[in-house]
This record gives C-alpha cells, sequence and structure tokens, in this order.
C-alpha cells in the first residue's frame, strides 16, 4: 500500500484495520503497535491506544469532554486524554518534519 493513501489504522482484537482514503478496508495479521513500527513515523500519529491517523488528512482537533480530530472524510477519530495536551505540538512537529 502506498501510504499516502491510508487515511487512518485502528485496533480489531489482535488485527490491525488500515482504512483508505477511498474507505476501502484491508485487514492485516499485526498489531496497532506493529503496524505503526512499520509505517512512516513523520506521517502517522497514534491518537488513541486504537487509532492510528496520517496527519495529512486531519481536517481539524476538537478539545471538549470527549476530543476528537476530524479527519477530511469526515470522520471522527478519538483523542485519549493522555494525548490532548500534546497533540496540536506534536503534530506540527511532524508535519513540519516531513516537509523537510
Amino acid at each position: 500500500l502506498n501510504t499516502h493513501n491510508i487515511e487512518y489504522c485502528y485496533a480489531s482484537q489482535s488485527y490491525s484495520v488500515i482504512v483508505n482514503y477511498d474507505k476501502k478496508e484491508c485487514i492485516i495479521t499485526k498489531s496497532l503497535r506493529e503496524l505503526q513500527d512499520m509505517l512512516p513515523e513523520d506521517q502517522f500519529y497514534r491518537t488513541h491506544k486504537s487509532y492510528l491517523v496520517n496527519i495529512y488528512y486531519i481536517r481539524k482537533y476538537v478539545h471538549a469532554k470527549e476530543s476528537y480530530v476530524l479527519l477530511t472524510s469526515g470522520i471522527k477519530i478519538p483523542v485519549s486524554v493522555r494525548v490532548a495536551s500534546s497533540i496540536t505540538e506534536d503534530i506540527i512537529k511532524k508535519y513540519q518534519a516531513g516537509k523537510k
């Protein structure tokens, strides 16, 4: 898969599901941690224990009681409490690193 086409990934039991921008899904027999280690670090961000998002598909971040990132497709991906305080800075750093 071309990593630029991956919108987000999520954990499903002992598998990971990769979702492309065109909503096609691919199930792989790797944990989300293993998948995260395989994907480009400057392009993907772990927003939650069960979600990994491509930073280039994030449209906005909503910090609320239940924080989330809104992707360009309209999908809402949850942001964990422990990540909420640093997500904006972390994504800006990754985005800048990817543009070098």
